[in-house]
């Protein structure tokens, strides 16, 4: 069963204050109902706080139209240097090329996933 980090927080505490385990687990529960009375207190909506200083990594089009100009002006960009340019990760880079631009890897070069048959024959 998997334990809450909460939980393992406070194993590790009691280990370090040198508890028993008859102590930690009355403290353990302690926390229990104060964290469950806190709960049947709450109005029910649960919300996720934001962190400040991270940025959001979603997919949004203004990132995907950079990628696309870009690849337009430069087609032998690797993934690294896209991401460098727009300032985004680089595995959203790669997302964004993948995914939502529909391109795979060939060879060196990212190229649409559905080829004609001139761009087949120009590969080999």
């Amino acid at each position: 069963m998997p334990h809450s980090i909460e939980q393992q927080y406070t194993i590790k505490f009691c280990v370090k204050l040198s508890k028993s385990v008859s102590e930690a687990m009355t403290m353990v529960k302690q926390c229990l109902k104060e964290w469950f009375s806190a709960g049947s207190r709450c109005s029910g909506e649960v919300h996720d706080n934001e962190c400040p200083g991270c940025q959001s990594t979603a997919q949004l089009t203004e990132n995907v139209q950079k990628v696309r100009d870009i690849l337009n002006s430069d087609g032998w960009k690797r993934v690294r240097m896209l991401a460098k340019e727009c300032s985004i990760p680089k595995t959203t880079g790669h997302r964004t090329l993948t995914e939502d631009l529909g391109m795979r890897k060939e060879c060196d070069k990212m190229v649409p996933k559905v080829l004609s048959e001139n761009q087949k024959a120009a590969l080999m």
